[in-house]
């Protein structure tokens, strides 16, 4: 199941909001891509710091400093997340960032409580639309 809902709308403010970049995200629009499926998408995005060709570079690094993500030999990155002030899930999430330079997207893996990594329950991804430069978020829901 493919949602674009709310939850990816703030995840996508607080992206924005970590590089001096101030615009509203849309919830529930229409795919920029080929699909016709629902996606959480910012307007265009006007930054002094980040661009289009360097937001990947830029989240790689966030990830690392801001968020404790680890990267692997292979190049993703791990990172433990503490949602227990959030009381939605267990205390800690399990997520692996993959980032595709070529196609400018990054998909995160998210096993939930799951530390052996073996079970997706979810992968959102993130597109980077460059002319104009725009962020699409999406998740893919799997039965569990």
């Amino acid at each position: 199941v493919r949602t674009g809902g709310k939850m990816l709308k703030a995840a996508l403010d607080d992206l924005l909001s970590r590089f001096d970049a101030t615009v509203g995200i849309e919830c529930k629009m229409l795919s920029l891509g080929p699909s016709s499926k629902l996606s959480a998408i910012s307007p265009p995005i006007i930054s002094e710091s980040v661009g289009s060709e360097s937001f990947l570079d830029w989240y790689r690094t966030a990830l690392i400093d801001e968020m404790g993500a680890v990267e692997l030999r292979d190049g993703s990155l791990v990172e433990e997340r503490d949602l227990s002030w959030f009381g939605l899930w267990g205390e800690t999430q399990y997520l692996k960032h993959i980032i595709d330079a070529e196609a400018f997207c990054a998909r995160c893996l998210e096993y939930m409580e799951d530390e052996t990594m073996t079970e997706i329950a979810s992968i959102v991804h993130l597109q980077v639309h460059r002319d104009p430069f725009r962020l699409e978020m999406w998740r893919e829901q799997f039965a569990g």
